[in-house]
C-alpha cells in the first residue's frame, strides 16, 4: 500500500495542464488539475481529494491519508502517530463500531502508519451504497474518533505485543539501527514504532490533543479509485468531507535538516542465530527534487538485487537534504560472513562483502549471529 500512495504523491505533485474535464464541484470546491485520469480536487476546508474513476474494477477502494507520522513526534511521542492508527478504529459517536462495519460492506480494511503520513483505506464491491458509505466512515473518523482512555488501555497492551515482535525480529532491528545511523537530527531516525516506555506511558490528553492538532481536513487527502461516477463521487465528498469546518489552528513547518554525512557510518549488530544479514543504505534525492524522476525505478531493483546499491552511480552522489535513505538488505549464511567480521575494517570503505567501493554517503551494516 506504500507504493501505491507514493506514486499518488507523485501525481499530486506532478499534475500538469491537459485535456480540461468538466469542474464537478459546487462552491468552494476548486479542480486543481487533472491528468491520465486522475483528477484532484481542493475543498473549501483545505482538503485534498483525488479522483481516479476506473470502470474496468468490480471494486472502489476510499484511503484518507492523513498528513502526519512518526516524524512530527516530539520528546515523550514516539510511537504517538501509530497508537492514534489503532485508536481510530475504536468508533465514532456515528460508527461506534468500524470494523463490524467495514465487514458489513464486504470491505477488505487496513490502516498503516509512516514516516510522513498515516492512512486509512477500505476496498469493497463497487455500488453507490458502498461509496457513500466508504466517503462517510473515513470523513467522520477523521475528526470524531473517541479516542477514550479506556480504549487505549487495550490498544497499548496490542501496539506493545507488535513492538515486542520487532525486538525479537533480527532484520527488524537491524533496519532500525540502519536509519538511526543515517541521521543524527532528523526524526527519519526514529522508528514508527516508537519506544517501549513512550508506548506504556503516554497521557490520554496528549493522544487527544495529538490527535485534534493533525487530524484536520486541510491535513487530509482522500483518494478514491475504482468503479464509480466521477461527478456522484465528488458530491458525496462535499457533503461529508467538505462539510468538516476549517480548523482555526495553523500547523507549524518543521524545519530541522539533516545536516550532510561525513564519512561512512558502520553499526555492528550481533544476536543469537544461524543466519547472517547485511545491510546497506544511502541518502538519495528526496521526492521533491528534480533528480527523483530517476530514481524510483533504481530503488525497486536495488530493494531485489542487493548489489545494485554499490554498482549504481547514485551510491557517490550528495542530495539536499533532508532525504529518506533508501534501505538494501540481504539474508545470507552467517558461515559467509564470520571470515569478513575478523579483518579490519578501513573508515572510508564499504564494510559488506559484495561492496568494496569507497562511499562516504554510505550506511553500511554487517550485523552477524552466533
Amino acid at each position: 500500500m506504500r507504493h501505491v500512495l507514493l506514486f499518488g504523491w507523485v501525481i499530486v505533485g506532478g499534475l500538469a495542464a491537459a485535456a480540461e474535464p468538466p469542474n464537478f464541484g459546487g462552491a468552494g470546491t476548486v479542480k486543481v488539475a487533472s491528468i491520465e485520469g486522475v483528477t484532484e480536487y481542493r475543498l473549501g476546508n483545505g482538503a485534498r481529494v483525488l479522483l481516479f474513476p476506473e470502470a474496468s474494477r468490480p471494486t472502489v477502494t476510499v484511503n484518507m491519508t492523513v498528513l502526519v507520522g512518526s516524524r512530527h513526534e516530539g520528546y515523550g511521542e514516539s510511537g504517538m502517530a501509530h497508537l492514534l492508527e489503532h485508536m481510530v478504529f475504536k468508533g465514532t459517536p456515528g460508527h461506534p463500531e468500524v470494523p463490524k462495519a467495514l465487514r458489513d460492506h464486504g470491505a477488505s480494511f487496513n490502516g498503516t502508519t509512516n514516516t510522513d503520513r498515516t492512512n486509512y483505506f477500505e476496498t469493497m464491491p463497487a455500488t453507490d451504497a458502498n461509496l457513500e458509505f466508504g466517503i462517510a466512515l473515513e470523513s467522520d473518523r477523521l475528526v470524531n474518533s473517541f479516542v477514550k482512555r479506556e480504549d487505549l488501555v487495550s490498544e497499548m497492551t496490542v501496539v506493545r505485543n507488535e513492538f515486542e515482535r520487532g525486538e525479537n525480529n533480527p532484520a527488524s532491528i537491524l533496519n532500525q539501527r540502519i536509519h538511526a545511523a543515517a541521521y543524527e537530527w532528523h526524526n527519519y531516525g526514529k522508528s514508527t514504532i516508537g519506544s517501549r516506555t513512550d508506548i506504556e506511558r503516554v497521557p490520554i490528553g496528549n493522544l487527544q490533543a495529538f490527535y485534534k492538532k493533525y487530524y484536520q481536513p486541510d491535513n487530509a487527502v482522500l483518494i478514491v479509485a475504482g468503479k464509480f461516477e466521477e461527478p456522484k463521487a465528488l458530491a458525496i465528498v462535499e457533503k461529508y468531507l467538505g462539510s468538516i469546518p476549517k480548523p482555526a489552528r495553523k500547523l507549524d513547518a518543521t524545519y530541522t535538516e539533516e545536516p550532510p554525512q561525513d564519512g561512512e557510518r558502520t553499526v555492528t549488530l550481533r544476536r543469537v542465530g544461524t543466519v547472517g544479514s547485511a545491510g546497506v543504505a544511502y541518502h538519495v534525492a528526496g521526492g521533491s527534487h528534480a533528480d527523483w524522476r530517476r530514481f524510483p525505478s533504481w530503488a525497486a531493483s536495488s530493494r531485489s538485487h542487493q548489489t545494485a546499491g554499490c554498482t549504481s552511480r547514485w551510491s557517490n552522489r550528495s542530495w539536499p537534504l533532508p532525504p529518506m535513505p533508501v534501505p538494501i538488505t540481504s539474508t545470507i549464511p552467517a558461515s559467509f560472513l564470520r571470515p569478513r567480521l575478523a579483518r579490519p575494517r578501513s573508515s572510508t570503505r564499504c564494510a559488506t562483502p559484495w561492496c568494496r567501493r569507497s562511499n562516504p554517503w554510505a550506511a553500511c551494516r554487517l550485523p552477524t549471529t552466533r
